[in-house]
């Protein structure tokens, strides 16, 4: 994807990201803590395992530009994606950890 492009995307998904977490604007990630974040996907069909991953780069990385995870990398960040077949739709679970 071409930088300006993902830029662009990132933004709408960062927007989306706050639409849908405004009603929690008392969240306050405890300093030091890191989080789990375990990524439902559920479509008629199903992604290889790197392209399930990849694609949930972009929402992980709204998570951290609004501060909800501290950094994207392993020690901050235990993720979970799973998949199932079914109608389209997409669950994402946030619970920070100690």
């Amino acid at each position: 994807m071409h930088w300006a492009v993902r830029k662009k995307r990132l933004e709408e998904v960062t927007l989306e990201v706050l639409a849908l977490t405004r009603h929690r604007l008392d969240f306050r990630r405890p300093p030091g803590a890191s989080a789990r974040v375990t990524i439902e996907r559920v479509s008629p069909r199903l992604l290889d395992r790197d392209n399930l991953y990849g694609g949930a780069k972009l929402l992980i990385d709204a998570m951290k530009r609004l501060d909800l995870i501290r950094d994207d990398s392993d020690r901050w960040v235990d993720l979970v994606v799973t998949q199932a077949r079914g109608p389209a739709r997409t669950m994402v679970r946030l619970e920070t950890t100690r």
